[in-house]
């Protein structure tokens, strides 16, 4: 019709990050960066190994994403963004270094169907923020902490992105790029 601006609705494909678009944590990865580079304690290290083995042998549960949360609020409680962000590009280019190429070819499929594509995760937005943008994705959607005068509380910003957290995240990005849901893609490897 002449006049008429109306695109039908399209749809984007969201990516889960541990163990779908990578192969294991990235919290883990966070955290190694974060040890070797006098940022986290060896004790705090071994509980997050601990947990990145559970995790890679079990997978993820509400209660074991809930204490990974609560481990993640409370490492960052008191600690400067600017300095979180000087481990990015030795944590990036971990990241980079595991992913899976099946997930890669999945990404640069919707890529070529032209499809946007973003990062759904419950990791630190911190993490996975200039992961997404080194991969080619279109945006991230991760877990917010507060920040008070550029220092962590120790609190969440916005809801956990996990489980229900994902769907409120999606749903915002959809309401304002309006992609329509029902024509979009959803890649996990959890109910999560």
């Amino acid at each position: 019709m002449a006049g008429d601006d109306t695109a039908p609705p399209r749809g984007a494909a969201f990516f889960d990050l541990d163990r779908t678009i990578i192969g294991g944590s990235s919290v883990f990865v966070f955290g190694w960066v974060a040890y070797r580079n006098g940022q986290m304690t060896t004790r705090q290290l071994l509980r997050d190994a601990s947990s990145a083995i559970a995790f890679k042998l079990t997978g993820a549960s509400d209660e074991k994403s809930a204490a990974v949360r609560d481990q993640v609020l409370e490492g960052v409680k008191g600690v400067k963004v600017a300095d979180l962000r000087l481990l990015g590009d030795e944590i990036l280019t971990r990241l980079l270094d595991s992913v899976r190429r099946e997930s890669r070819g999945l990404i640069d499929l919707h890529h070529d169907a032209g499809r946007d594509t973003y990062i759904v995760s419950a990791s630190p937005i911190e993490i996975i923020q200039d992961f997404g943008e080194a991969m080619g994705m279109t945006g991230s959607l991760g877990t917010v902490s507060e920040l008070v005068d550029g220092v962590y509380t120790g609190r969440l910003a916005e809801p956990f992105c996990y489980g229900p957290g994902k769907v409120i995240a999606m749903e915002k990005v959809a309401a304002e790029k309006g992609y329509d849901l029902s024509r979009s893609y959803a890649y996990t490897d959890s109910i999560s």
